[in-house]
């Protein structure tokens, strides 16, 4: 875990709105998972979040999908993406978002929704 992966948390649960959500998104000290939120103004969002590899150039799907050599140096990952580059999907037309067999999120997603209410 990251030093401040439990402010990270606490600051989540003290956002007041989508755009403070994301702010504290982008300190980037929780591993990775699948974020659901929800806000009183009627926003939705999903957002894949963690600590995301930048790969080194070249390669395909093929090759990272499994493990690779790593005593070979372009192999090895110093880099993360920013929050800004993950994948995120904000109020879609769907009227919801889903993450199938992901109970953290489920979790995370009732929790939030209940401290609104």
């Amino acid at each position: 875990m990251r030093p401040d992966a439990l402010k990270q948390w606490w600051e989540m649960g003290k956002a007041k709105n989508l755009e403070e959500f994301n702010n504290v998104l982008r300190m980037l000290q929780i591993p990775m998972f699948y974020i659901i939120t929800t806000t009183r103004d009627d926003d939705i969002m999903l957002n894949f979040n963690g600590w995301v590899p930048k790969r080194a150039a070249g390669g395909s799907w093929d090759y990272w999908k499994n493990p690779v050599n790593g005593s070979i140096s372009s192999n090895l990952w110093d880099d993360c993406h920013p929050w800004d580059e993950l994948p995120t999907i904000i109020n879609p037309e769907s009227g919801f978002v889903q993450v199938r067999f992901y109970l953290l999120s489920i979790f995370y997603f009732i929790f939030f929704f209940d401290k609104i209410k």
